[in-house]
């Protein structure tokens, strides 16, 4: 395989997984209360030397079934390196109503084997919501309905040598979100969401290989127990399944061409750490918010550790510090 074929099927698992590294930190049932603005600054990075093995990859003669960590190339392996400064932005303008923004402002991604190295900068696609608790406030059990919408930023460069930062089309899901505050010390979330993806072109490449593509269509689930084991640290295990129903070559008249069926199954911990009272009462909300994910089975995935570590200031306007 040449090596443009090569880094073309890179790009191809790449722009498939380019949600990894927005997962919601802090989905809750509960929506904060109105007045209240959290925002954070971060720094992410996501390594993957090997994938997972889908349908095409399967060969049990060698050993590999579905899901088995393998090469990206059985002759030059490859690994996918991904770094992005984040920034998050959420706010309550009214009773039950949250808005928010997740934007990757400067985003590198590299891929690299035994043959070559290429690197592709710029920034990534930006993600909004907005979110209502259709549950009354103050009950132990709360319900938040969110829409959420991806807004393609960059145009991918045309030419087999870059790595797209985007596929250049807009996504759409929806997603409830409920939790239970078993005590104000001990919550447990579950997720559930549904995602559109429409099809776009992919002109990164000559003009006689352009292709339409058709990213698959998304569930995700999730399940998460968070808690306080002392005051000022709020700590979380979480797990999140996705499936998808298949990415499909759509550039011909009359076929449609299968391409991958990614399917992940990620477990996630985290820590948010309120410290800015230990410096001075005005920066009661300043923390430090950190975590990190890694797949542990699926297929048609890369198979690698997310981490992620962030400055985060919460305030609720009138002069109170947000929880």
């Amino acid at each position: 395989m040449r090596p443009s074929q090569r880094l073309a099927g890179a790009a191809v698992v790449w722009c498939a997984c380019l949600l990894g590294l927005s997962a919601q930190a802090h989905a809750s049932g509960f929506a904060p209360p109105q007045g209240s603005v959290w925002t954070k600054l971060s720094f992410s990075r996501w390594f993957a030397d090997k994938k997972l093995a889908g349908p095409f990859d399967r060969d049990p003669s060698a050993g590999i079934e579905l899901g088995s960590p393998i090469e990206f190339d059985p002759s030059t392996g490859g690994a996918l390196t991904t770094e992005s400064f984040n920034f998050d932005l959420q706010a309550t303008p009214l009773p039950r109503l949250s808005l928010g923004l997740f934007f990757p402002a400067f985003q590198s991604v590299t891929f690299e084997d035994s043959t070559f190295v290429s690197t592709t900068t710029g920034t990534g696609d930006a993600r909004l919501f907005a979110g209502y608790q259709v549950t009354e406030p103050g009950g132990a059990v709360a319900t938040t309905i969110n829409l959420r919408v991806k807004v393609p930023t960059t145009t991918p460069k045309r030419g087999f040598e870059f790595i797209p930062l985007s596929e250049g089309q807009w996504d759409i899901a929806l997603e409830q979100v409920t939790t239970w505050a078993a005590s104000p010390a001990l919550h447990v979330t579950g997720r559930t969401l549904i995602r559109h993806r429409r099809p776009f072109e992919d002109d990164t490449g000559p003009a006689e290989l352009r292709r339409v593509l058709k990213p698959g269509d998304e569930a995700e689930l999730g399940f998460e127990v968070g808690g306080a084991p002392v005051e000022g640290l709020w700590m979380k295990v979480a797990y999140n399944g996705l499936w998808s129903t298949g990415a499909e070559d759509r550039s011909g008249t009359t076929t449609i061409t299968l391409r991958d069926r990614r399917q992940v199954h990620t477990a996630l911990v985290g820590a948010y750490l309120g410290f800015g009272r230990w410096v001075h009462p005005a920066l009661e909300g300043l923390a430090l918010d950190v975590w990190a994910s890694h797949p542990f089975t699926g297929q048609d995935y890369p198979f690698g550790l997310t981490w992620s570590a962030g400055l985060a200031y919460a305030v609720v306007l009138g002069g109170q510090s947000a929880p």
